[in-house]
This record gives structure tokens, sequence and C-alpha cells, in this order.
């Protein structure tokens, strides 16, 4: 999906894993310098310097009134993703 969408002009801003081998990497740089389209990998993270920061602001009264807000992850991540990487790795053998 991310090369699709840099193929078509897009920038991307993807979730991990956003691949799974070092070839598939290789590809998504190729396609980002190919196209000159940005290619970031996100990660789920609650708990860095960014979301504290936001949080201390929004609290703090710095931004206007806040129309609309989203949130996930309200779950075990750590839980799933071993839970993934185990399917995937057995999956390879």
């Amino acid at each position: 999906m991310a090369k699709y969408a840099m193929g078509h002009g897009k920038d991307v801003a993807c979730e991990i894993p956003i691949a799974t081998t070092v070839q598939e990497c290789f590809h998504l740089v190729e396609t980002s310098e190919g196209t000159k389209k940005h290619c970031m990998m996100l990660e789920k993270c609650c708990y860095d310097f960014f979301e504290l920061l936001t949080l201390n602001m929004a609290r703090q009264r710095f931004f206007s009134e806040i129309l609309h807000a989203e949130g996930a992850y309200i779950h075990d991540s750590l839980f799933d993703w071993a839970r993934w990487l185990f399917s995937f790795m057995s999956d390879r053998r």
C-alpha cells in the first residue's frame, strides 16, 4: 500500500511493521527516492516526549476548543505484537 500511495503522488506514514524483510525495506526506499515522496514508519507510543507534551499543553488550555480527537490501541499491545511475531515466524518455516 505504501508503494502504491507513493506511486500515486502521496506521502506515506505507516504503522509498524512497514516491511518484514530487508528486501521489502529497500523497495520502499527506492520507491520513495524515485517518486520524491516521504515514507515514514510510525510506532504506537503513548508516553514519549511528544505525546506527554501534547497532553500537558491540552491540560493547560494551550489549544482552543478541541472539536475532534481520535485514539486507539486500548489493549495490551505487547501481547498483540508477540502473537503477531510468533505467527509470522511460524509461517516462515
